[in-house]
């Protein structure tokens, strides 16, 4: 299968298939809601904490990997890589790598799916959770 079809297939999972991922996060058809407690970075970007939405993006020509991140004063758009698991997902949650203090959003995980969606990070982002020296991950959800 094509790397652009198991994106597709991907997204449309993320988007199609329900749960929750609490810290009051839930899916509502399209739209993953979250409500995220800490401040986070996405894409050399700090977000503060609060609601935000994940969805595709409103271009239908644009790729499948693409997704909208979208708060209340702040947005991105960002790109993200198939990745698969062993077991499905027990509930549909948010992952957090957590580097000296400071979240990095890195992962989507949707309820019943082998299959997530891996957030693809940039140098600065890398270089620092290489070097900090204190790592772990959270998971926002139950």
């Amino acid at each position: 299968m094509s790397n652009f079809t198991i994106k597709f297939i991907l997204v449309s999972l993320f988007l199609a298939v329900g749960g929750t991922a609490t810290a009051h996060a839930q899916t509502n058809g399209a739209i993953l809601r979250a409500d995220i407690p800490y401040d986070f970075v996405l894409r050399d970007k700090t977000f503060p904490a609060g609601k935000y939405t994940i969805q595709r993006t409103y271009s239908t020509g644009d790729s499948p990997s693409l997704l909208v991140l979208q708060g209340e004063k702040d947005s991105a758009i960002f790109d993200t890589l198939a990745s698969n698991s062993n077991d499905a997902a027990k509930s549909t949650h948010l992952v957090f790598d957590v580097a000296d203090g400071v979240y990095f959003l890195s992962k989507i995980r949707v309820k019943g799916s082998t299959t997530g969606s891996d957030i693809l990070k940039t140098r600065s982002e890398a270089k620092r959770i290489a070097q900090a020296k204190s790592k772990k991950s959270v998971t926002v959800g139950p």
